[in-house]
């Protein structure tokens, strides 16, 4: 493939940078768009106690409130949300179309490999395409809890679909005390399949 051809020696560091960028990106967009200013504190301190039994002085954070008091538009608020969700689309955009050429040109190539093999590259191919419709988690309002449900929905997907993974999981399930006496539940699942 000329594109990884094209980033080895020096240039890894176009692809090591990509990540840096969007993380600092990421981080501004929460810092100065996603402050907590005084009329979210303000909006947000009832709630706080009631619920919390917390001040909202006394936390760190970021809040979006869409409305103001009178009923108009937060315009920072909109431009976080926007800004939030263009960073991780276009995350999920460059893994779409990676994905969908990686697995075009796997066709070509699983011609030559065994049906295990074979299978096995579907099964992550398919886990990848389940994966992208977490990103849609950030745009129904619940911005924060998407960051921390996205790791284990990632993990759960390949888990799931991943059938070595899943025999591997199974196999733990069934007799538990493996684990504890240190035999390694995953070496089993691999050592029973024929290759």
């Amino acid at each position: 493939n000329p594109l990884v051809s094209f980033f080895k020696g020096w240039k890894l560091i176009i692809l090591l940078s990509w990540s840096i960028f969007f993380g600092i990106i990421g981080g501004a967009i929460v810092l100065y768009l996603g402050r907590i200013d005084d009329y979210s504190r303000d909006y947000m301190r009832n709630v706080m106690l009631e619920h919390y039994n917390l001040d909202v002085n006394q936390i760190s954070g970021y809040a979006v409130v869409a409305y103001d008091g009178n009923g108009n538009l937060r315009w920072i608020s909109l431009i976080f949300i926007i800004a939030s969700i263009a960073i991780l689309g276009i995350q999920f955009l460059i893994v779409g179309v990676c994905g969908l050429q990686m697995h075009f040109k796997m066709n070509e190539m699983l011609k030559n490999v065994s049906e295990t093999h074979r299978r096995l590259q579907k099964q992550f191919f398919k886990s990848l395409v389940l994966q992208l419709p977490t990103g849609l988690i950030v745009p129904t309002g619940l911005i924060v809890c998407s960051f921390s449900i996205y790791p284990p929905i990632d993990s759960l997907i390949l888990m799931l679909f991943v059938s070595d993974y899943r025999k591997a999981i199974q196999s733990i399930f069934k007799n538990p005390s493996r684990m504890l006496r240190g035999k390694s539940t995953t070496q089993e699942a691999f050592s029973q399949r024929t290759f």
